[in-house]
């Protein structure tokens, strides 16, 4: 099959899929967004997660990836629907001088462990540090760089902290479906059971 039905069978069969808005800066202070749904935990022990970063049409690496490579240090951001059209935005290519965070509307809140900022609007940003890289596939369109990141840092918006954490419920958290389409997690459902009972964890 060709780049284009894998794509398709890959983003229409494993779904949903959160939207984690990566914020990176360079090495010379111009901050870079960019939303991605391929990203996930990796591991609660040391806590670590793990998103790809495609290449550019010509070959070259994007801003994102350049940017982590240089200063080891990035958010990822949660994506709410009240900033999804914002987010959209930033899905855009801009060139590596071009400050995303204004381009977006989107407000950049300076981080605590390394010089890319967090997003003000977004309820959860998770700030890591590089662990390191996977390259997959060849250096071209379709290729990819898996990038794992320990967690040093949490944001969490007040309005959406319970006595046992995070509550979900308050997120209004974006997904990305198959095809353009995407999803909020409205409608929800829990199992109780004892294969599943946190005490044993």
């Amino acid at each position: 099959m060709d780049m284009t039905q894998s794509y398709d069978i890959l983003t229409s069969s494993l779904k949903p899929r959160p939207i984690a808005v990566i914020s990176t800066c360079s090495p010379e202070g111009c901050n870079n967004l960019a939303p991605l749904s391929f990203c996930m935990p990796v591991t609660s022990d040391p806590a670590s997660l793990a998103f790809s970063v495609t290449w550019k049409r010509d070959g070259s690496p994007k801003d994102t990836l350049t940017n982590i490579l240089s200063t080891q240090h990035f958010v990822v951001n949660h994506t709410s629907l009240p900033i999804m059209p914002k987010v959209y935005v930033a899905s855009q290519e801009f060139g590596p001088d071009v400050d995303e965070f204004e381009e977006a509307g989107l407000t950049p809140v300076p981080s605590v462990c390394g010089p890319a900022p967090h997003v003000l609007e977004s309820p959860v940003s998770l700030e890591c540090r590089l662990l390191h890289t996977l390259p997959v596939g060849e250096k071209r369109h379709g290729g990819t760089t898996v990038v794992f990141g320990q967690l040093v840092h949490v944001h969490i918006s007040e309005c959406c902290l319970g006595p046992d954490g995070i509550r979900s419920d308050r997120l209004q958290s974006v997904s990305r479906l198959g095809g353009m389409s995407y999803g909020i997690d409205e409608k929800t459902f829990n199992i109780v059971n004892e294969i599943w009972d946190r005490k044993k964890w």
